[in-house]
């Protein structure tokens, strides 16, 4: 079915949605309704109040603004345009819902789409409403009065779909008590539109409540592709906030192409952010804090980039990056978490950069600033720190069972500085201050290294020989045996073996 708008202006015609992107770019896909040829296209000499018809070759155009265009200079015709404003009488591509005396009301352009006593019932009649036919629906949203709703049924957003509130100080959607919702707020494909892919989705300006005091489950917001076709798509997160869940606050699977920015997740039962499976995602500038779980999990996700979020007095790790690739955490904080700071699974090619430790391990031992087992693991400028004078965070960088992992930055405070541990091997420290090391590693390096611990305040390169084989050491010269074997005393290098020392330079 096509779209019919009648023009006021004379000129050019051009069809766009609200935000500025045709709809239709080509005018031989407009053609007048009312032509004795109906196929002709629209030419800059159009007349004043002709209807016209918008037939797209991919179907009905979904709801939007048209734009009449004369007057102004068109860069590609010569022609001049001016803007006049009309509008398709389609499904609505915007619904605000409102609340009057405990009924909630959601209206479309012209028409009251919904009314009752809960606001999850009517955002998902009305959402209803809005064209489900079209893969790439753009700005389809819902507006949430300012003010605390509850809800108790979910809040399903799909294909395209975006749930906006005035404000997130204002705007909250509560789990109602006793409702045990999987997912307060989700974003999943519609199994009955199985050749469509959720595209384009967005959550802004919202608080999420999941009431866990008075619940058992739910998690905040919730997306994963339940279909056979495509993983959901192209999610965007921005002004958000997601407290108090029995489960995770925010939870991604099988999900590609999301961006989360300025965001909070705070008090909730599992993970305050937890990344399933999914590529090529953003996550920055957030907070997540006192959850019972992790403040950000990353599971089986690749490509992805994590960029200044503060992980603060989690019941586990502050980070823990499971089992993914290809990470990248840029100017992170972990800080006052029960378990590591930082845990680096099985992750192949993970980098963190600028990121920084601060007395971690409140609730285990064995805790590390960075504990790090995975592959290929790059730190860079990293600093592992204990302020509290009790080496709480037991370890400053942990490397166990790790091949080819380079740290560079600084420890101090911690019970020890630097481990590493038997099973790694080709660690490489780079500009490393610290105060204090254990090195049973096969193959650890050492380049510009400062620190009074195994080194006893010298330079590696006392211990030096010229047997061919030996382990090579940062200044290019050779230790006659491997520098792993030796330890220091407090005054000398002794040999594991006990058959020579070496007195620190």
């Amino acid at each position: 079915m096509s779209s019919v708008v009648t023009f006021s202006t004379t000129g050019k015609a051009q069809v766009t949605d609200e935000v500025g992107d045709y709809l239709v770019d080509n005018v031989e896909e407009i053609v007048e309704s009312d032509s004795s040829n109906p196929g002709d296209p629209i030419y800059p000499d159009q007349t004043q109040n002709d209807t016209i018809t918008v037939d797209p070759p991919d179907g009905d155009i979904v709801a939007g603004d048209v734009q009449a265009e004369t007057g102004n200079i068109d860069e590609l015709t010569g022609e001049s345009f001016d803007i006049e404003r009309g509008s398709f009488a389609d499904n609505p591509d915007s619904i605000k819902i409102r609340e009057n005396g405990g009924t909630f009301y959601a209206t479309g352009r012209d028409a009251e789409l919904a009314s009752g006593s809960d606001i999850g019932t009517v955002i998902n009649t009305a959402l209803t409403a809005l064209d489900q036919t079209d893969g790439y629906t753009r700005a389809a949203n819902i507006r949430i009065p300012k003010g605390l709703h509850y809800t108790s049924s979910t809040l399903g957003l799909y294909i395209g779909q975006q749930l906006i509130g005035e404000n997130t100080s204002y705007a909250e959607i509560r789990q109602a008590d006793g409702a045990n919702l999987t997912n307060v707020v989700e974003y999943i494909h519609d199994s009955n539109e199985t050749s469509v892919k959720p595209y384009f989705g967005g959550l802004f300006d919202i608080k999420i409540d999941g009431n866990k005091a008075n619940n058992t489950s739910g998690i905040g917001f919730y997306s994963e592709d339940i279909g056979t076709n495509s993983e959901a798509k192209d999610f965007h997160i921005e002004r958000a906030f997601v407290d108090k869940c029995p489960e995770e606050g925010f939870r991604f699977d099988f999900h590609w192409g999301y961006h989360v920015d300025h965001w909070l997740a705070e008090r909730n039962g599992g993970a305050g952010m937890y990344l399933g499976v999914g590529a090529q995602f953003y996550i920055g500038d957030g907070f997540s804090a006192y959850n019972i779980g992790e403040g950000v999990y990353v599971g089986g996700a690749r490509n992805g980039r994590i960029r200044q979020v503060n992980a603060r007095e989690n019941g586990a790790d502050g980070f823990r990056l499971a089992s993914p690739r290809d990470i990248r955490l840029l100017g992170c904080v972990s800080n006052g978490n029960d378990v590591h700071g930082y845990f680096v699974g099985t992750d192949d090619r993970a980098r963190l950069n600028g990121c920084t430790a601060v007395n971690n391990g409140q609730n285990t031992t064995s805790a590390a600033g960075f504990q790090v087992t995975g592959n290929n693991v790059k730190l860079v400028e990293c600093d592992a720190i204990d302020t509290q004078g009790t080496a709480t965070q037991n370890y400053g960088f942990r490397i166990y069972g790790a091949n080819t992992t380079l740290i560079g930055g600084s420890a101090s405070g911690n019970g020890t500085d630097i481990q590493v541990e038997s099973g790694a091997t080709d660690t490489e420290l780079w500009g490393v201050r610290y105060g204090s090391l254990t090195d049973n590693g096969t193959r650890t390096r050492w380049n510009g290294v400062i620190g009074g611990g195994p080194l006893g305040g010298t330079d590696i390169g006392s211990l030096t020989g010229a047997s061919a084989g030996d382990e090579a050491l940062a200044d290019g010269t050779t230790a006659t045996t491997p520098y792993t074997q030796w330890t220091f005393n407090g005054a000398e290098w002794v040999l594991a073996d006990g058959s020579s020392t070496i007195t620190p330079a």
